[in-house]
């Protein structure tokens, strides 16, 4: 094992909702809430973090997760959870940044969130959540491709105001 080149330094939850069902059942005792018939989504940015001595140490990523049952699911809640953390990525490589920070710090945040997830619920009405396990690479390609769609619009417009 070896330390990361991205490294979270804090991180601070920018939303907890989790609101009970009125017409669902509780979970049994010693499983955790089912995941089928719901609506689970996230929105991950990456942003800029102010700092004038060191403008290329630290950037911020935000995770949101919301949760939303259909009509016909057994899932208990409603759920909306969020956080901000700040990375320090002054040891990646420069043009790998977004990706790695796109990729292994929503994972981090999402454990983060996970496991405050589920210590929340414990203590909840219809039982407790585990988020299920996922992964962050279907991030990376969606940079890119946007990434890619970006430069050839700026290479469009930059041919469209040359002088014939």
């Amino acid at each position: 094992m070896q330390p990361s080149q991205l490294r979270l330094e804090t991180y601070h939850f920018t939303k907890v909702m989790v609101a009970p069902r009125q017409d669902a059942k509780m979970t049994p005792a010693g499983r955790y809430a089912d995941f089928n018939n719901v609506e689970f989504e996230s929105e991950v940015s990456i942003g800029e973090l102010d700092n004038a001595d060191e403008p290329d140490r630290h950037k911020t990523l935000a995770l949101k997760l919301s949760v939303h049952p259909s009509a016909n699911s057994s899932f208990p809640y409603d759920i909306e959870v969020g956080a901000v953390g700040i990375f320090d990525v002054s040891e990646v490589v420069s043009d790998k940044r977004d990706v790695m920070l796109l990729v292994n710090g929503s994972s981090m945040l999402y454990g983060a969130l996970r496991e405050a997830l589920l210590t929340l619920t414990f203590r909840c009405s219809h039982g407790p959540v585990m988020l299920p396990s996922v992964n962050f690479v279907l991030l990376e390609k969606q940079y890119l491709a946007e990434k890619d769609a970006k430069a050839i619009a700026e290479s469009a417009d930059h041919r469209a105001v040359q002088p014939t």
